[in-house]
């Protein structure tokens, strides 16, 4: 009997747990969305985790402390201590070294409002009065949003970021991503929160993914690998393509390609050299051809020359209904689409 009472009781704290888990996780999507920031599953399941870990954790601490005061035995209690927390440090390596997150393109400013009142809207219905009616409704909604969001995100987009001599500019299709680089990372000077903030975001909110299937580079510099360093750090990336360069490097420049070798070295990421030979890149149905050319000397540091077919990047409409097409330029040449 008793223990039929404790089931209860545990099924009960553990719906209410998850309506509250699900309740702030669609109010928090449109700040997510707006800001350009994945939605991770593990917000709902860490909690859980997090407490029970957290209560062990408080709880051992306490018995240490006064056990030390008392001047009693306590090495069951450090070694369960110790247990918890590499219980702890392993759970949080094994959340980093898989792709968590997932990301939405930015819908519009009525839907953002929508969510919530949607939400408010089923939690004062009165039919939806117990907890488990909530738990739910709360699902199906938070269900048909992702579902919807997911419908949302386009087939075909390009966009640009600009400067008055370099541009970077953003290519995708078909569910995947290509970046072509004309100078751009090398003149940032804080490009770690340019990155983070700006950068990544912004490519989450347009195409609603956060992976770069290609990154093209076509000037090298120290901030050049400061950026690659941070991007492989920050974000997934398929295929780097770097000019050949040959030369020596400054100190600057040494100290930032030692950093960018040991993010390397860490990833997943491919590295292919531009030399002689053009390379082509299947993007959707499309082939981008990349033709590397003479040496370029900024220096003592020489790299080649990178062009790049110009015509296949071309778009003829945009996946999204009622979206402008946007142009493009690529080596300061404007594309129409």
């Amino acid at each position: 009997m008793n223990i039929k009472l404790h089931i209860r009781r545990l099924s009960f704290w553990l719906s209410h747990f998850f309506t509250i888990q699900l309740f702030l996780s669609c109010i928090s999507l449109p700040f997510l969305l707006a800001w350009g920031l994945p939605l991770s599953p593990l917000s709902i399941l860490g909690n859980l985790i997090f407490n029970i870990l957290l209560i062990l954790f408080l709880l051992l601490s306490s018995l240490i402390f006064f056990s030390e005061l008392l001047h009693l035995p306590n090495g069951i209690l450090i070694f369960c201590l110790e247990q918890v927390s590499s219980l702890w440090m392993r759970l949080l390596h094994s959340a980093d070294a898989l792709e968590w997150g997932y990301t939405f393109t930015k819908p519009s400013s009525f839907i953002l409002l929508a969510i919530p009142l949607a939400v408010f809207f089923l939690l004062q219905h009165k039919r939806i009065i117990t907890t488990h009616r909530r738990l739910l409704s709360l699902s199906i909604l938070l269900t048909i949003i992702i579902s919807m969001l997911h419908i949302n995100r386009p087939t075909s987009l390009a966009y640009q970021i600009d400067t008055s001599s370099t541009s970077l500019a953003i290519h995708h299709e078909e569910n995947q991503t290509l970046v072509s680089d004309n100078g751009f990372f090398a003149k940032q000077i804080s490009a770690e929160s340019w990155i983070e903030f700006n950068f990544i975001p912004e490519l989450i909110k347009r195409s609603g993914r956060k992976k770069i299937d290609h990154l093209i580079i076509h000037d090298i510099n120290a901030r050049t690998f400061d950026a690659l360093t941070i991007l492989m750090d920050k974000t997934s990336i398929g295929t780097i393509y770097l000019p050949s360069f040959e030369g020596s490097l400054n100190k600057a420049q040494n100290r930032a390609y030692a950093r960018y070798a040991a993010q390397r070295s860490k990833s997943q990421t491919t590295i292919r050299y531009l030399k002689k030979e053009p390379i082509t890149i299947e993007l959707g149905k499309k082939q981008i051809m990349i033709t590397p050319g003479g040496f370029e000397k900024k220096g003592k540091l020489s790299y080649s020359k990178i062009t790049i077919n110009e015509a296949q990047l071309s778009i003829s409409k945009t996946a999204r209904a009622g979206a402008a097409p946007r142009p493009i330029t690529l080596n300061g040449k404007q594309i129409k689409k």
